[in-house]
């Protein structure tokens, strides 16, 4: 776990789904694409460099977790689709 995904897991309290993938309960927020050449951490704080937040429906975060399409697949900056499996 890198310490960007630390910061975000254990002192944001985020739930990390994947690699740059986490997920709030709280507020319902997914953020996508934090990647160490997206993000900087510094002065104790994360600066991420377009990151893709969306606010999604509870039922949604069940179904990212179990989804071997979007776990197994991203799209780089040019929308080609890159397999991680």
């Amino acid at each position: 776990m890198s310490k960007i995904d630390w910061f975000i897991v254990y002192d944001l309290e985020f739930e990390r789904l994947d690699a740059g993938l986490f997920y709030d309960a709280a507020t319902g927020l997914l953020i996508a694409d934090v990647f160490p050449k997206n993000a900087k951490l510094s002065n104790g704080l994360v600066h991420v460099f377009d990151p893709v937040v969306q606010r999604v429906a509870p039922s949604l975060r069940h179904s990212l977790g179990f989804n071997p399409t979007f776990s197994a697949a991203r799209k780089d900056d040019f929308g080609v689709t890159k397999d991680l499996a």
